[in-house]
């Protein structure tokens, strides 16, 4: 089956971006990059019909920016990773 036959008859279209999408190379989260992956987004919801649901991995690194952290040092499995990551997931609830 072609990919456009699988999206004509998806329900919807979950898209995953990592963090070095949302990113620049310090690590630290780039809203023009963001602004880029949301308006793709946008496109594929009008292109297709569907609804588009976009996951991401962005939480560590928007942490580190609001924590002050300087270089990417935090992973997820340590304990500043995990700071990191619920403060950068905080955030995107305000």
């Amino acid at each position: 089956m072609e990919r456009n036959e699988i999206i004509q008859q998806a329900k919807r279209i979950v898209v995953k971006v990592g963090s070095s999408i949302l990113t620049t190379s310090s690590g630290y989260l780039a809203p023009e990059k963001v602004k880029s992956v949301v308006d793709a987004v946008s496109r594929l919801e009008k292109d297709f019909n569907k609804q588009v649901v976009l996951v991401s991995s962005g939480a560590i690194a928007c942490g580190m920016d609001l924590l002050g952290l300087k270089k990417k040092t935090a992973r997820a499995c340590d304990i500043t990773g995990r700071c990191c990551s619920w403060s950068g997931t905080s955030y995107a609830y305000i």
